[in-house]
């Protein structure tokens, strides 16, 4: 049995105690693993230093534990070890702590916006081609977050789904005067919760411009967090801040720069978004198309790909069809991709009318990350039925708006895949909307997207 010592609260000789050392008191209630115990002696049963097993530099084996199911707490005292637990390295000594896994309490994923992309206090990357739209998404993302709207929002038709909350948004690309304010403003965002580029004063060159942070700045960031606990930070574009020093092509670079990042997201619950660019040509792996090494992929927890739609055949570059797609998911099962536009639009501030643009949301599409890779070639018979579900929604949708269910249970009872009337969609130019808890298609633009 295990050396007993007087209760260190009301000093009364604990009655309560086992082979491995946990210790509770009778009288006054104290209980080792919650209050917590130093104990002046090993907790461990002691043995012989003439044990062979124990003889030279090795420390004892703690004594075998029962066998019992996963997730049941064991008396065993929080981070114990035997006497003579220590590791000597360049003369110096250190004392290793064993946490002990069957004390961890689990807890769930929270979700910014309650939308599976993008995990709080996880990095989050949304990576594509230029000129696609990925600031623009990252700034419909913060308009919903600023006003606790659902992802993807869209004006007028945004459902509350939690408090208003702040957002932080480094942009190196995009001026905030001339491009990013007016982007927020034509999506009635709450603009004061949007803070963008914060900085530091005595961060600046000899002409007094004011240089940028990095990600290596993690006391700057650490202040910002416990300052303005935003839900959300942006950085446009990930390479812009990654610090002179990094070689984003060497793991080993920005693992350091990129884990530390992460642990502080974690501690904040602040999802971290970092935008990338794609390389040139196609991949293999649809994870190895983002510029940089394979490394900042694998510190990510949830990845957004963007790329031309292979399924929309209009030529005009201004009408293309873009597709939001989840490339690489840890935490969720992979959400639906999302199918946009980028059109024209305008902001007002003081009766002065700014020209901007916004992304048109389009509802989902069945085109994946890999499609966005490698997009499958289409058969004859494959065009056909594609012909014949366009066809079909311009007989249904002719009289105005129909419930989406009832038009994809219609197109079923039709023999027309899903997936067919998907790219149909696209074709025809079906528009999503909301009307109370339904959703809708029309046909043609909406007045409200």
């Amino acid at each position: 049995m295990p050396h007993v010592e007087p209760c260190p609260k009301c000093g009364h000789t604990p009655t309560k105690s086992d082979d491995l050392g946990y210790l509770s008191c009778e009288a006054c209630g104290w209980d080792m693993i919650r209050d917590g115990y130093e104990p002046a002696i090993p907790l461990w049963p002691q043995v012989s230093s003439d044990d062979e097993e124990t003889r030279g530099s090795h420390p004892p084996s703690p004594p075998k534990q029962p066998e019992k199911s996963s997730m049941v707490k064991r008396n065993i005292p929080r981070d114990s070890a035997p006497e003579g637990y220590f590791m000597e390295t360049d003369g110096k000594i250190y004392h290793p702590r064993i946490p002990n896994s069957e004390l961890i309490i689990p807890q769930r994923t929270d979700f910014l916006l309650n939308d599976k992309r993008f995990p709080l206090g996880k990095l989050v990357a949304i990576s594509g081609r230029p000129g696609v739209g990925k600031s623009l998404i990252a700034m419909n993302l913060a308009a919903a977050v600023s006003r606790g709207f659902a992802f993807p929002y869209v004006i007028n038709q945004g459902r509350k789904v939690t408090d208003e909350r702040d957002v932080i948004y480094f942009s190196a690309e995009d001026g905030v005067e001339d491009t990013l304010i007016q982007r927020a403003g034509t999506l009635d965002a709450s603009v004061g919760y949007i803070h963008f580029n914060p900085y530091l004063e005595e961060d600046s060159d000899e002409e007094g411009v004011k240089l940028r942070t990095t990600l290596q700045n993690l006391k700057f960031l650490r202040f910002l967090l416990e300052h303005i606990r935003p839900a959300l930070m942006i950085f446009d574009c990930m390479d812009s801040y990654l610090g002179k020093t990094v070689d984003a092509n060497q793991s080993n670079h920005v693992r350091q720069v990129l884990d530390p990042l992460g642990d502080l997201a974690q501690e904040y619950k602040c999802t971290m978004l970092l935008l990338r660019h794609f390389g040139k040509g196609k991949k293999d792996n649809v994870g190895d198309r983002a510029l940089g090494s394979v490394g900042i992929t694998g510190a990510l927890r949830s990845e957004l790909h963007i790329d031309f739609n292979p399924e929309d055949e209009e030529d005009d570059p201004n009408h293309r069809q873009y597709i939001l797609a989840h490339s690489k998911a840890n935490l969720s099962a992979k959400m639906p991709s999302l199918a946009y536009r980028v059109v024209s639009s305008e902001a007002w501030y003081k009766d002065e009318c700014f020209p901007t643009s916004r992304i048109q949301w389009l509802g989902e599409s069945v085109v994946t990350a890999e499609d966005l890779n490698h997009p499958p070639e289409r058969s004859q018979e494959e065009k056909s039925a594609r012909i014949e579900a366009k066809d079909f929604l311009y007989a249904c949708l002719a009289d105005g708006p129909v419930e989406s269910k009832l038009v994809i249970k219609e197109a079923k009872a039709a023999g027309i895949s899903q997936r067919t009337l998907e790219r149909a969609r696209s074709d025809v130019g079906v528009q999503p909307l909301r009307i109370g808890d339904k959703w809708m298609m029309q046909l043609g633009k909406s007045p409200t997207l």
